[in-house]
């Protein structure tokens, strides 16, 4: 029996990944945020409940933290909540440094690019994110 068998244990090894976010340690947190990317494969709903908890993880002081969970939000995404993860990460944006801005910028223009769901949404949002850089 693997953990991808049996919904149960794996939406508990997902909420328990998801409290690992919340540790002091940044090691355990980069391993937490390493192993919801791969469990978003099997079951994306469950890691979807910690996106809040992600989202503070890309303000977080340790740039492989923000990096690793800006990837995590980028594959978060979807047309549903595309534009409350869209606002959320523009405000990031305003406290992040200059390397990380340049990151941040790309993936949210992508993400804005790609989820879109009217043009109007993708011009307002496209002009925040300029005003912010």
């Amino acid at each position: 029996m693997s953990i991808e068998d049996n919904g149960g244990l794996r939406v508990l090894a997902i909420n328990i990944l998801g409290r690992f976010l919340s540790n002091r340690d940044n090691n355990i947190r980069y391993v937490a945020l390493n192993m919801l990317m791969k469990a978003i494969t099997v079951d994306a709903q469950a890691v979807q409940r910690h996106r809040a908890t992600i989202l503070e993880c890309v303000k977080d002081s340790d740039a492989s933290i923000r990096k690793k969970a800006l990837d995590l939000v980028y594959l978060l995404v979807n047309e549903s909540n595309v534009k409350p993860l869209t606002k959320e990460l523009i405000e990031s944006l305003e406290a992040s440094d200059q390397e990380f801005k340049g990151v941040l910028t790309a993936k949210i223009c992508s993400l804005v690019e790609k989820f879109s769901p009217e043009k109007i949404w993708y011009i307002d949002q496209m002009l925040k994110v300029l005003s912010e850089v």
